[in-house]
C-alpha cells in the first residue's frame, strides 16, 4: 500500500472491508494530505475526499469496532462469497473487545 501512488486505488483501498483497518486508515490520511504534498506525489486524478472519510469512518473508535470483524460498524459487510470480507475477529479478541468497550462506557 506504500507504493502505491495513485488516488484511485488509495480509495480503494480504504473502501475494501478485507484490509486491515489500519492500513485502510493510512490509505485515507494519504488522500487528505494537503494538495501540495499530494501534488508532490503526483496524484492526478479527482477523489471524493468524503467517500474517503466515510469509507473509514469509526476504524479509530473503539465504540464503533465491529464485534465479529476487524472493521468497524459502518462498513458494509457482505454476505459470505459475495464480495471481499473483513478478517474475522477470534472469539478472544472479540471478548477483549467487548470488555473494552464496557470499561469506556
Amino acid at each position: 500500500m506504500h507504493a502505491i501512488d495513485n488516488e484511485a486505488a488509495l480509495a480503494a483501498w480504504a473502501a475494501d472491508v478485507s484490509r486491515l483497518p489500519e492500513s485502510r486508515l493510512h490509505a485515507a490520511e494519504r488522500i487528505m494530505q494537503p494538495a501540495a504534498e499530494r501534488e508532490a506525489r503526483r496524484f492526478r486524478q479527482t477523489i471524493d475526499v468524503e467517500k474517503v472519510r466515510a469509507s473509514v469512518t469509526g476504524l479509530g473508535n473503539l465504540q464503533r469496532a465491529h464485534p465479529g470483524f476487524y472493521a468497524s460498524l459502518f462498513d458494509p459487510v457482505p454476505p459470505p462469497g459475495e464480495g471481499p470480507q473483513p478478517a474475522r475477529r477470534p472469539a478472544a479478541h472479540a471478548e477483549a473487545l467487548s470488555a473494552a468497550q464496557e470499561a469506556t462506557r
